[in-house]
């Protein structure tokens, strides 16, 4: 099937012309209703874009802090942010957090918690690798 080009009044001419490519046809005010696929690229929105169906991506931008119907079944098993990271290796198993690179910083299993360095607790000051208030 082959492409056209929207037709557009010339009032100079007194003629109708293909809207001529690089140029805008501008539908504010008014709607695009009862089609099927619209294919382009760089679509861009300054308002909502409502879907009856399903949108698809190959990925989305954005925060995502507005996504709902998520379920709850969506996990995630590592937090990454450089050289630090926490992990679930495997369900049900132990979260292992790395700091700076340096690995098993501190394991929580159902067993406890074993920490790599000392725990302080309250308002305390971290001195000399021992905690002090």
């Amino acid at each position: 099937m082959a492409n056209f080009f929207p037709l557009i009044a010339n009032a100079t001419a007194n003629t109708i012309n293909e809207l001529p490519a690089g140029d805008f046809l501008d539908l504010s005010d008014s709607g695009i209703s009862n089609t099927g696929n619209i294919t382009g690229s760089n679509i861009s929105l300054s308002g909502l874009l409502s879907a009856g169906g399903n949108i698809t991506g190959n990925y989305f931008l954005g925060n995502g802090s507005q996504l709902t119907g998520l379920s709850a079944a969506v996990s995630v098993t590592k937090i990454v942010n450089g050289t630090s990271n926490a992990e679930i290796n495997s369900s049900g198993g132990n979260l292992a957090v790395t700091i700076g690179g340096t690995a098993n910083v501190m394991v929580v299993s159902a067993a406890g918690m074993n920490v790599t360095g000392a725990i302080c607790v309250g308002k305390c000051k971290r001195s000399k690798h021992q905690c002090n208030r």
